[in-house]
């Protein structure tokens, strides 16, 4: 495979990491970002290790803003039951 057919291979993870999140405009913007990042990155240097970098940490930092969402909203469901 060529570079670049990685490239829109990690840059579409990205994008559906916040399709499968919490419903929420955070994910996406953290998504946007760090795809407009990678980009920058690849004309650079042309190299895959910042992009994957990248979606490494696109995917953690939903997933902890999707764990977060999920106890803030535990916990005030209970203070409201």
């Amino acid at each position: 495979m060529t570079k670049k057919i990685i490239l829109y291979i990690l840059i579409g993870l990205c994008f559906i990491m916040p399709m499968i999140s919490v419903e929420g405009i955070i994910p996406w913007i953290i998504a946007i970002f760090l795809i407009s990042r990678s980009f920058k990155a690849f004309k650079e240097k042309k190299n895959l290790k910042p992009v994957i970098l990248n979606t490494i940490y696109c995917g953690g930092l939903i997933l902890i803003y999707n764990v977060l969402a999920r106890n803030i909203e535990r916990i005030l469901v209970k203070m409201w039951m």
